[in-house]
C-alpha cells in the first residue's frame, strides 16, 4: 500500500462537517480527492481505477454539480464516476445519509443566524 493510496482512501472516508460543507459527502469523484490532496487529477483517477481492480474502492456513477463557464458560469449537473472506500461504505453511506437528512435544519438555522446579524447592523 503506497502512501498516496493511503490518502486517497483517508480523503474517500471524510466525513466530518467541515468536509461534508467542503467537497460533499462521499462517495467522491477523482477531481474532489485531487482538491482534498492539492494532486493532479489525472494521477488520482489513475490510482482509483487501479484500487478498484484491487477491491480497495468501489465505484458508482452519479450526477454530480460541476462548475462550467459554458453555456454560462454556473454549476451543472454532469454524470461522473465516483468512489467508496470498501472497508468503511457502510460506515460511510450512513454518515452520508445523516448529513443529508439534516441539511434542510442546518439551512434554516443559518438563515436565521444570517437574518439576525443583518439586523443587528
Amino acid at each position: 500500500m503506497t502512501n498516496n493510496k493511503r490518502c486517497i482512501l483517508e480523503a474517500l472516508s471524510l466525513t466530518d462537517d467541515y468536509a461534508n460543507l467542503e467537497w460533499g459527502t462521499p462517495p467522491r469523484n477523482a477531481a474532489t480527492v485531487a482538491t482534498i490532496l492539492s494532486l493532479d487529477v489525472s494521477n488520482v483517477a489513475r490510482t482509483l481505477r487501479n484500487m478498484e481492480r484491487q477491491g480497495l474502492v468501489q465505484a458508482e456513477d452519479r450526477m454530480v454539480d460541476v462548475w462550467c463557464e459554458v453555456p454560462k458560469p454556473d454549476h451543472y449537473p454532469r454524470q461522473m464516476r465516483c468512489y467508496w472506500r470498501t472497508d468503511t461504505m457502510g460506515q460511510d453511506k450512513a454518515a452520508a445519509d445523516t448529513w443529508q437528512a439534516g441539511s434542510k435544519e442546518r439551512g434554516r438555522k443559518a438563515e436565521e443566524k444570517m437574518l439576525a446579524m443583518m439586523l443587528q447592523g
